[in-house]
């Protein structure tokens, strides 16, 4: 394609190599978009972008420690960089350590810290750490800031139906089928809600 011929032509440009190994990525061709990422990196040590990258592919070859690496050396970099954090804050969950994942992400810059999606998972990282009331602010403030985004809404209804919290999920998926009638997703989580409430209902009732 002419990815691969815009890397022919020119074997030392790192941007080159970086949309071409996100190419690769995209077609499940990981271990090439490796290699690939890592000339990028190479060549131009100082892009943030492709160690971001780079750790992204690392992370979906299962190779987690590799993809650490690389999204520490992406923040390094570029300390505000808010996707690579977020990245690492999972990976950091994911290795049993969320409550790191959490102080990565309040060590953000507070312009990165106040976006929607940091807020979202640093709602994730206090969830799973069980610190509940904690991770309902996070999630309140991450709606608040985007409350059009109708695939954060989904993930904070999701993350509260985890909690045990069906109401107030119910309260956050909603507006999702306004915006999507049709989005399975949100169909199955709303009535997973209703089911949830439906037999917390009838508890009472015992």
């Amino acid at each position: 394609g002419w990815l691969e011929q815009a890397v022919a032509l020119d074997p030392e440009h790192a941007r080159s190599h970086l949309n071409l190994g996100m190419a690769l990525q995209l077609e499940q061709r990981t271990a090439e978009a490796i290699t690939v990422l890592q000339r990028a990196v190479k060549l131009d040590p100082q892009q943030a972008e492709a160690w971001n990258n780079l750790g992204f592919v690392f992370a979906q070859n299962d190779q987690p420690q590799e993809a650490m690496a690389a999204y520490q050396r992406g923040l390094d970099l570029e300390p505000g960089y808010a996707v690579a954090a977020q990245n690492l804050s999972v990976l950091l969950a994911n290795s049993g350590n969320p409550q790191e994942g959490e102080q990565l992400l309040r060590q953000l810059p507070p312009e990165a810290a106040r976006k929607p999606t940091v807020l979202f998972y640093l709602g994730e990282m206090l969830r799973l750490q069980g610190r509940l009331e904690e991770a309902q602010v996070a999630y309140g403030e991450c709606l608040e800031r985007d409350p059009e985004d109708a695939e954060l809404r989904l993930g904070v209804g999701v993350a509260l139906m985890g909690a045990g919290q069906a109401d107030q999920a119910l309260m956050v998926l909603l507006p999702v089928l306004a915006m999507r009638p049709d989005d399975s997703a949100a169909l199955v989580a709303v009535g997973w809600c209703l089911q949830e409430m439906g037999e917390a209902g009838h508890a009472t009732d015992l």
